[in-house]
């Protein structure tokens, strides 16, 4: 499923990283669609380094799910908390 995340980040880079939703990224986040690519690459990077050896595959899967839960954390709770237009 990484691997198809990481694609769909590509695909569509102005949503929000992270978890494939229809919520845009906010205005106020610096980077723009910059953040879709990256994400993208660490979804698609991770995704490979999971086809590997039992060591690899461990050091891919935490790796990826840190970079997910610092961009829930960083994008998801302030998007949460602002004021809704």
């Amino acid at each position: 499923m990484a691997l198809v995340f990481g694609f769909i980040h590509f695909w569509y880079p102005r949503f929000a990283p992270g978890v494939p939703l229809e919520k845009r990224n906010p205005d106020w986040v610096p980077g723009g669609p910059a953040w879709g690519y990256i994400t993208g690459a660490a979804l698609i990077l991770g995704a490979i380094g999971m086809l590997g050896r039992d060591t690899t595959r461990r050091k891919a899967a935490t790796i990826l799910g840190t970079i997910l839960v610092l961009l829930v954390a960083v994008f998801y709770v302030p998007i949460m908390f602002a004021p809704r237009r």
